[in-house]
């Protein structure tokens, strides 16, 4: 699974293609057809073609990003500036710009027509220096957010990154993850050597709830950012370094990975995990089975970071923490072993295994009442279960 690809422009030969021009008959990137369609010559065939009339808005043509669209949208602007426009009395909004009067005309033409709506508008109201004009507030979209994401990475200020991933409070509370999160950016052989990054293209789900950003790094790599939207505003859920076209492919690689490991086909596991991880290097479910394929091979320190790294990426995968509380547990760290435990038990409260273990550490700190409770749980849920009969046994020895 390479990441380097080697699929330039053919029209401009630097950036990355995307689509098949009809009038050229070369692969470009979108900023060749930028360049080539807002003059309304392209091949009416040609689903990117730009329609006539579309006037300061391009809602009449496809595009693959909201960046792109912004720079057709500009293209179409510079145009509009220049022409006479009826609705302005036929007269050329650039000069009109150049008096009082006519800006003054200008701000109620776009204030009674509502234009402050249009994506890009500001870029305009800048160019004809319009000052009262009223503009909506709009808060950062996903593709604002993944660049200044990207922006801070590209200039190494890791920790300037913190503030737009999903979990950033977790990040900023807790030191372990803090220091998890930069050491691993810092490893990054990508990241590390990133000098420029080019946003290729960009997708939404249906519910306009998650979304997909889609890098050209360096001219050599793919990333795609994933992001939700929390509390209005979109955060960073996690990079893949690959194109949008696998990041649904996360699932179904894991369910190989588990496959393996629970018929203790090691060597095929650690392969296939080696692959994986390069191209979902913040996949919960990855570090998690690479901390389980660790642990059975006796290599515990690493098993843990793995798992606590597996907890960063997923502060609600229950398996992970339970498992780490377990590592800790058998390292004799109750006190931790105890909260791992306490936590797995919010986000799952029928699983005898956890209620079980924290019996079993009541026990080890005297506190008999509260761990015979915890028994008595343990056996309502499967009077069979042995590990709590034996815990039950245990206590009525000590308190013999």
């Amino acid at each position: 699974m390479n990441l380097l690809k080697n699929n330039k422009c053919q029209q401009c030969k630097v950036l990355r293609h995307q689509r098949f021009c009809l009038r050229t008959g070369k692969d470009i990137c979108w900023e060749c057809c930028n360049n080539l369609r807002y003059d309304y010559k392209c091949p009416a065939e040609c689903r990117y073609c730009l329609k006539e009339e579309t006037s300061l808005s391009a809602n009449l043509t496809k595009v693959d990003s909201e960046r792109e669209y912004r720079d057709l949208v500009k293209r179409l602007m510079d145009q509009w500036l220049l022409m006479p426009q009826s609705e302005l009395g036929n007269e050329i909004p650039r000069e009109m710009a150049k008096s009082e009067a006519g800006r003054q005309l200008l701000e109620n033409y776009f204030n009674r027509n509502n234009l402050s709506s249009i994506l890009g508008i500001d870029y305009l109201i800048e160019k004809l220096n319009l000052t009262k004009v009223k503009l909506l507030r709009k808060s950062d979209s996903y593709e604002d957010v993944a660049q200044k994401y990207l922006k801070h990475l590209l200039a190494q200020d890791y920790e300037g990154s913190i503030s737009y991933l999903r979990n950033s409070k977790d990040l900023l509370d807790n030191t372990d993850w803090k220091t998890d999160y930069l050491s691993q950016l810092t490893k990054d052989k990508v990241i590390s050597k990133m000098k420029e990054y080019h946003l290729v293209s960009s997708a939404i789900s249906e519910d306009r709830e998650q979304a997909v950003v889609y890098f050209d790094i360096n001219g050599k790599y793919d990333m795609t950012l994933k992001l939700k939207l929390t509390e209005k505003e979109w955060h960073v859920w996690q990079r893949i370094m690959g194109k949008m076209e696998i990041v649904n492919g996360e699932n179904e690689a894991a369910k190989q990975i588990a496959v393996l490991l629970s018929k203790s086909l090691w060597g095929q596991a650690s392969e296939l995990l080696g692959k994986y991880m390069a191209l979902y290097p913040e996949s919960a479910d990855f570090h998690y089975y690479q901390g389980i394929y660790e642990l059975v091979h006796q290599k515990t320190a690493a098993a843990k970071q793995n798992i606590s790294r597996a907890i960063r990426l997923d502060p609600e995968f229950k398996e992970a923490i339970f498992n780490y509380g377990y590592l800790i547990h058998q390292e004799g760290d109750l006190e931790s072993a105890l909260k791992y435990y306490q936590r797995a038990e919010k986000l799952d409260d029928s699983d005898i295994r956890v209620k079980n273990n924290i019996a079993a550490i009541l026990i080890d700190k005297n506190e008999f009442e509260a761990a015979e409770k915890y028994i008595r749980k343990c056996l309502d849920i499967d009077e069979t279960y042995q590990p709590a009969q034996q815990n039950l046994e245990r206590l009525k020895e000590i308190k013999k």
